[in-house]
């Protein structure tokens, strides 16, 4: 059986923010890239042991993709686009109602012409921080994003942080700087935090505050 994990992204996510297609790229996924060409030349038959739906001329399949966890069943589709190839996951996002702290574990795993496509989602923290990336237009001489941070599910709508985030923080030495973080051309702003001891681009706050919190560029450190 072969796996990948991706972290969900905001666009990947169901925020309210974004009206695209959730999808994940698999061009640069070894092995899983090679789904949609199978698909195409006939070498894959079945997907979950059912038929894909492809419509005259397109280039997309159309597919049921079962969750792992639960066996539930959910509508996907591979396609080829100029780019690369994408794997859209509409369904499951918003039925998961996804936000950027989890994670995507995608399994896949072929039987002659048959092959068999999991899905599975999950979060190891209570909250997911991301690392303030450096302003191109900042003076190379100082950097004013070192040691701070935001929490990106601030802006999933459908996502209310609670009013005492910052005291629980707190308890791991992360502190709420006053400050905010612009969210590029859009109408949104973040909570900024600090925390020494980190360099890393996430911090992942446990739900126990007897843990420490965990530093890490990729999810495949922690898993």
């Amino acid at each position: 059986m072969e796996q990948f994990i991706v972290k969900a992204d905001r666009k990947m996510s169901n925020c309210t923010q974004y009206k695209s297609d959730p999808y994940i790229e698999l061009k640069n996924v070894e092995n899983f890239k090679d789904i949609w060409p199978q698909l195409n030349f006939g070498i894959i038959k079945t997907i979950n042991n059912k038929k894909p739906n492809r419509e005259s001329g397109s280039d997309k399949f159309e597919f049921t993709l079962i969750d792992t966890y639960t066996d539930k069943e959910y509508t996907a589709n591979i396609s080829k686009v100029s780019n690369g190839i994408r794997f859209r996951i509409s369904a499951f996002s918003e039925y998961m109602d996804l936000l950027p702290s989890q994670f995507i574990v995608i399994t896949m795993h072929k039987e002659a012409s048959n092959c068999n496509i999991g899905i599975r989602a999950g979060g190891f923290y209570k909250y997911l921080l991301k690392k303030v990336q450096k302003s191109k237009t900042a003076k190379k001489t100082k950097d004013q994003t070192e040691n701070k941070y935001y929490i990106e599910e601030e802006e999933c709508s459908k996502m209310t942080l609670s009013s005492n985030v910052s005291e629980y923080l707190l308890q791991f030495g992360i502190v709420q700087s006053g400050r905010t973080v612009p969210k590029g051309k859009e109408n949104f702003e973040y909570q900024m935090y600090e925390f020494e001891g980190c360099t890393k681009d996430y911090i992942g706050v446990p739900f126990n505050t007897i843990l420490d919190v965990d530093c890490f560029d990729d999810f495949e450190e922690v898993l």
